[in-house]
C-alpha cells in the first residue's frame, strides 16, 4: 500500500465514522453558507429540526472528537491545496517592479495595484512594513504629579 493511498484510506475512515448528515453538517460548518455557525450548520443538516434543537445540538456535534478529527481534517487538505499553490515572494519581485516602473511612466494610474507592489518590494528586501510607537514615561514625573494632586486633595474643604 503506497502512502498516498494510507492517507486516503485514513480518511475514508473518519469519513466512514461519519453519518451522511454529520459529513453535511461538516461541510456547511467548515464553508458553507453559514461557516462557523454550529446551529445553522445543524439546521442544513438536519432540515426538520427546530432553531432551539439546532442550537444545543449543533455545539454538542462540534464537542463530539470525531466531529473535531474531521473538521482537522479538511482544515489540514485546504491548507495543503492552498500552500501548493503559494509562489515565493522572490519570484513576485519582476512583477512588482514592473508595476511600479508602469506607474512612473504613466501607463499604470491603479492605486491598489501600485500598493500592492510597495508593499511586497518592502515585504522581499526585508523592509519594515508596519511602525511602531513606543512611549517611555518619566517615572520620576508621575510620582510628583501623584504627590502634588494628594497635597492639593488634602487642602480641599468640603463644603
Amino acid at each position: 500500500m503506497t502512502e498516498g493511498s494510507a492517507a486516503l484510506a485514513v480518511v475514508r475512515g473518519v469519513e466512514s465514522e461519519l453519518s451522511a448528515p454529520e459529513r453535511k453538517f461538516c461541510a456547511e460548518y467548515f464553508g458553507g453558507d453559514h461557516a462557523d455557525n454550529a446551529t445553522r450548520s445543524y439546521l442544513v443538516a438536519y432540515p426538520n429540526a427546530n432553531i432551539s434543537t439546532a442550537g444545543s445540538m449543533g455545539p454538542a456535534l462540534l464537542k463530539q472528537p470525531r466531529i473535531g478529527n474531521y473538521l482537522a481534517r479538511l482544515r489540514e487538505q485546504a491548507i495543503q491545496v492552498s500552500a501548493a499553490e503559494f509562489l515565493p515572494w522572490v519570484s513576485l519581485l519582476p512583477r512588482a517592479q514592473a508595476i511600479l516602473l508602469a506607474t512612473a511612466e504613466g501607463r499604470l494610474r491603479s492605486r491598489l495595484q501600485f500598493e500592492a507592489a510597495i508593499y511586497l518590494v518592502n515585504r522581499v528586501l526585508g523592509s519594515p512594513v508596519a511602525q511602531a510607537e513606543i512611549s517611555l514615561l518619566d517615572q520620576g514625573r508621575i510620582t510628583g504629579a501623584i504627590k502634588n494632586l494628594t497635597r492639593r486633595m488634602t487642602n480641599v474643604e468640603v463644603a
